[in-house]
């Protein structure tokens, strides 16, 4: 014996939807997209579906839930979900289900507000990792425009100290410019005694 068809249909397995796509519309903008109205209407449709005398008359409430449904995805599909969302509710599990929704066009409209957030995601990771590749390893002290005076202080130099230009070291070919000069000076000198001493006799 077959069991007995649940009053609620086909739809008994996505009803909960409903709660998480009017959720996340009222998260993107409390004060404009308040979805108590459509919360109300969908509330009548689910009372008369559950009180449905025959399958004609259910299968017809089913395709206005199907319509209500159609409203809310196109509604979701316009605001802005953050990742932070995403990732602390049941919204991309909610839509995951919906993609096996007997409606083709419900099937359709789940199926592109999940692709569009994975992009999203996937772009939002691309930044920030492009972001941590410009962060050096070792970041540069930024100096403020006041002095640190507790600082220098406590490393027991004055405030007032004049820091020393630290000696730029010489290449070897510097090195060697500088040896010949000296020779070269000192030749200079000895023939100077030397012309001297010629001047004296």
């Amino acid at each position: 014996m077959a069991a007995p068809q649940s009053p609620l249909r086909r739809w008994k397995p996505f009803l909960a939807a409903f709660s998480s796509v009017d959720a996340a519309i009222e998260a993107a903008d409390p004060g404009l997209l308040s979805r108590a109205e459509f919360r109300r209407a969908r509330e009548r449709v689910v009372e008369m579906l559950s009180g449905a005398e025959d399958d004609a008359e259910a299968e017809e409430l089913c395709l206005v839930l199907d319509e209500v449904m159609e409203e809310s995805l196109l509604t979701l599909q316009m605001a802005p979900v953050t990742p932070e969302r995403l990732a602390s509710t049941d919204l991309a599990q909610v839509l995951g289900a919906m993609r096996k929704h007997e409606s083709e066009r419900i099937r359709s409209l789940a199926t592109d507000i999940v692709r569009a957030w994975r992009a999203t995601v996937n772009n939002d990771l691309v930044r920030m990792m492009a972001a941590l590749e410009r962060i050096p390893q070792s970041p540069k002290r930024i100096e403020t425009g006041r002095p640190n005076l507790e600082a220098k202080v406590m490393q027991g130099s004055p405030a007032t100290s004049i820091r020393r230009r630290p000696q730029r070291r010489r290449r070897p070919r510097e090195v060697l410019q500088l040896q010949l000069l000296a020779v070269l000076e000192s030749r200079r000198t000895t023939r100077a005694q030397q012309q001297s001493r010629r001047n004296r006799r």
